[in-house]
């Protein structure tokens, strides 16, 4: 069965668990790059969700899970706020997806 794996700190990570992903804590930029590390091996992975600023923190790391893993790495706004990292993020990928900017078309 496909999975979401929501990574970074429980307090940015917890909303997701609505909507069925499971948690994996990382508090810190190594942790989250280990953890993507053991990810990006792991078949059964169809989605992670990182915040922007742990993202930022790892950037190295979500682009070598975003080069050797076939899941769907999306960057998301945390509690705190948005950085304009996600949207950013958001846009390419929606591009890449279905190859219209549906974001920037107002």
């Amino acid at each position: 069965m496909a999975r979401i794996v929501a990574l970074g700190p429980a307090e940015d990570a917890l909303p997701y668990l609505a909507m069925g992903a499971e948690l994996r804590e990382a508090r810190s930029a190594a942790e989250l790059a280990a953890a993507l590390g053991e990810l990006s091996r792991d078949a059964s992975v169809a989605m992670v969700l990182v915040t922007e600023a742990e993202a930022g923190e790892a950037a190295a790391a979500v682009a070598d899970f975003r080069s050797r893993s076939g899941a769907a790495l999306l960057v998301l706004p945390s509690a705190a706020g948005s950085r304009g990292t996600a949207l950013a993020e958001m846009k390419r990928f929606l591009e890449h997806a279905i190859g219209v900017d549906l974001i920037g078309k107002g």
